[in-house]
């Protein structure tokens, strides 16, 4: 059986009270029928990554462009623009399994209309975001880290041929921080990321 949400064929003929397709058990109108109406919205909309993304697509673009999919809640332009490679792909198997994941509350998507670019660290052949909401009324200062990585180079960093180059959503993850912990905008370094500045 697999998982709720992880079949990207929606049958044109299901009923809301038919079993759902992916084999929970459950009624398709419990189960994957969300989903799916999301995914089926959404891919009207979405354009493909390589019109929104050109060569020589700086990082801001790539926020900005972040940004506009959460305000249009195009959920599954997320996942197209992801690179193949990397490690958000590794925790989706397709697209309707990360739109049950947001529509289930399991994921939250960067660059939120409350969130702020804050820092950015050129850290070849990454380059990371580091964006911020805060909120006074909060104890804690919530932050995402966006990681982005050109199509063109592969999982452990070498080159690769692809039909379209720019920059792909590598990962994110989002933080919370203590309020009273920080002065200021945070460095990386706290959230673990590595930096390999060039020699």
């Amino acid at each position: 059986m697999s998982e709720p949400g992880s079949s990207t064929s929606i049958p044109d003929d299901i009923g809301r009270n038919d079993p759902c397709p992916c084999g929970s058990g459950r009624k398709y109108k419990k189960c994957c029928q969300r989903a799916h109406r999301l995914q089926k919205e959404s891919e009207k909309k979405n354009p493909e990554p390589h019109h929104l993304i050109e060569a020589d697509s700086i990082p801001w673009d790539i926020y900005k462009i972040l940004s506009q999919i959460r305000e249009n809640n195009a959920l599954g332009l997320f996942y197209d623009i992801a690179h193949d490679a990397g490690p958000l792909r590794d925790r989706y198997a397709d697209k309707t399994s990360l739109i049950k994941a947001v529509n289930d509350g399991d994921e939250i998507l960067p660059a939120g209309p409350s969130f702020d670019l804050v820092h950015l660290r050129l850290d070849p052949p990454d380059t990371i975001l580091l964006l911020q909401e805060d909120d006074p009324k909060n104890k804690t200062v919530s932050f995402q880290l966006v990681t982005l990585r050109p199509n063109e180079v592969s999982a452990d960093g070498g080159d690769r041929q692809v039909e379209h180059a720019g920059f792909r959503l590598w990962d994110f993850r989002r933080e919370l921080l203590d309020r009273a912990d920080l002065d200021g905008t945070p460095s990386l370094d706290i959230f673990g990321i590595d930096w390999h500045p060039p020699s």
